[in-house]
């Protein structure tokens, strides 16, 4: 690798990740989904182990999940502080997609200069990047890891050096993630498109996926049989209430795909498929078209998240255009035009860029979803001033939240596998805010067997209700603030009634 590429892709990888830090820092503290992590890192850190028996989660309840990626976090918090592990290094992993994706390309044009475009275009992937700033996403290591093993995937074939370095890669993406299942879906279609396609097979390629498939089929079914067992495939819709499923697993459309991955990857990463399925025959390509072919239909089918699904989409498909990119240097070096071929790229750069701006807005948007000073100085009181085994309602994006800084029980969180009457439970947390009449309100309370209601600012400005309007002093008591002027600053109700049939 020559010097310049090396400094190039230093310049990038540090640009995207100082962007990412920027936008992670403007924000204090982390969002609220990211509490669910920070509390398995902490309780390894402390003990050892993770947290598969969460006390506090919905009253108590078991979890389900593979904690590979809380284990390498926790590892660097006994260096760093946790807040530094949560900001930094998911970013980290996730700026480290650049050089991956420049080696992959690489592997396809065999051209350093022009490989070093999809590179920088797969920093600035807008749904990747708005989504995995401040949350300590674990698609922030999947997604460079799925790429990674695709990379080693296809250099087994040249090296047999490199069979080791997959197998590794192999088993740590399977422990990290189910999305291992979406690595050996389309390994296994790269298998049938290179034997329609007219490529020469190879026995060892066939041996390593079938290993693959099985391995990842084995872990996944330890890690979730109990879920599994209680829904089949309709885990792949983790159990969600009807509306925020209906937000998570949207139908995909070309706006959306243009919004999430922007115009060059995509109009560069189609033509590259359509030149391969006519005119060339690189495996590299077959494999980054099996990818989106998946991908496609599971978003599709809606079998995968939205944003997680064009993520991958995203990566895939930039690599995809790095073949296309390199057709049109080559055209434009042919012409009399001394200076196309650099007008080119810095065209494609430029679109790319402005494609990509509205996504920073977008990460700032999502990053700054974090809780206010206050409503975290509510939540440590109740943490200080209520009985142990007492239980808080809260807003579901507020479980893990609330769970963290009071150790107190909460109603709901947003992990619902094998949560019964998933649906009534949301409804019934969301809409108690909107409640009019003491008896029905009193109802749903004694249900979930609730002590405390936390009214914070950010239930405030979602359901524009300052102060519950069930409020009774016998039976429904403002505890905190002490100064209950001040209409915006978080509540704390706590009930001390039960209705009687």
């Amino acid at each position: 690798m020559k010097k310049s590429t090396i400094i190039m892709l230093a310049l990038f990888i540090t640009i995207a990740l100082a962007l990412r830090l920027y936008v992670a820092f403007s924000s204090p503290g982390v969002n609220y989904d990211a509490y669910s992590v920070l509390r398995q890192v902490e309780h390894i850190h402390n003990t050892g182990a993770p947290l598969f028996y969460d006390p506090l989660s919905f009253g108590g309840r078991t979890l389900f999940f593979s904690p590979l990626y809380h284990y390498v976090l926790a590892g660097l918090s006994f260096i760093f502080s946790y807040e530094f592990v949560l900001k930094v290094f998911p970013n980290l992993f996730a700026a480290l997609t650049i050089l991956v994706v420049y080696f992959l390309s690489l592997f396809i044009t065999k051209n350093e200069s022009i490989s070093l475009i999809p590179a920088a275009l797969s920093g600035i992937v807008p749904v990747f990047f708005s989504n995995t700033i401040n949350n300590a996403s674990v698609y922030n290591i999947v997604i460079p890891m799925f790429f990674l093993c695709i990379y080693y995937f296809l250099r087994t074939n040249q090296d047999s050096k490199q069979v080791t370095k997959l197998i590794i890669c192999l088993i740590f993406m399977t422990l990290l993630n189910p999305a291992s299942l979406i690595l050996a879906t389309s390994m296994l279609l790269y298998l049938f498109m290179i034997r329609i396609l007219g490529f020469r097979e190879s026995l060892r390629e066939a041996e390593i996926v079938t290993f693959f498939v099985f391995f990842a089929l084995w872990i996944t079914l330890i890690t979730y049989k109990v879920a599994l067992s209680t829904y089949g495939i309709d885990i792949l819709w983790q159990n969600l209430p009807l509306e925020l499923a209906g937000k998570t697993f949207m139908q995909v459309n070309i706006l959306e795909i243009l919004y999430g991955i922007g115009f060059v990857p995509i109009l560069f990463g189609l033509a590259s498929i359509y030149r391969s399925l006519f005119n060339s025959k690189n495996k590299g390509i077959t494999m980054m078209m099996s990818i989106v072919i998946v991908l496609f239909f599971l978003l599709w089918f809606k079998l995968i998240p939205l944003t997680e699904g064009l993520s991958f989409m995203g990566v895939a498909l930039t690599i995809l255009a790095a073949s296309s990119i390199d057709s049109v240097y080559y055209t434009m070096k042919q012409t009399k035009f001394k200076f196309a071929p650099a007008l080119t790229v810095i065209i494609l750069m430029v679109v790319a860029v402005v494609t990509f701006l509205p996504s920073i807005s977008a990460a700032q948007v999502q990053s700054s979803i974090t809780p206010s000073k206050a409503d975290i100085s509510a939540m440590q009181w109740l943490s200080n001033n209520t009985p142990e085994n007492s239980t808080v309602l809260a807003l579901p994006e507020e479980g893990y939240a609330l769970s963290y800084f009071s150790n107190r029980k909460n109603v709901i969180d947003q992990d619902y596998v094998l949560i019964k009457n998933v649906n009534k439970r949301f409804n019934d947390v969301t809409n108690i805010y909107d409640e009019h009449f003491l008896t029905s309100a009193l109802e749903k309370l004694n249900y979930y067997s609730v002590d405390y209601i936390f009214l914070s600012q950010r239930a405030q400005e979602k359901t524009h209700v300052y102060i519950l309007n069930f409020w009774d002093k016998n039976c429904i008591t403002l505890v905190y603030p002490n100064d209950s002027t001040d209409l915006n600053s978080p509540k704390i109700y706590q009930v001390k009634c039960t209705l009687n049939k």
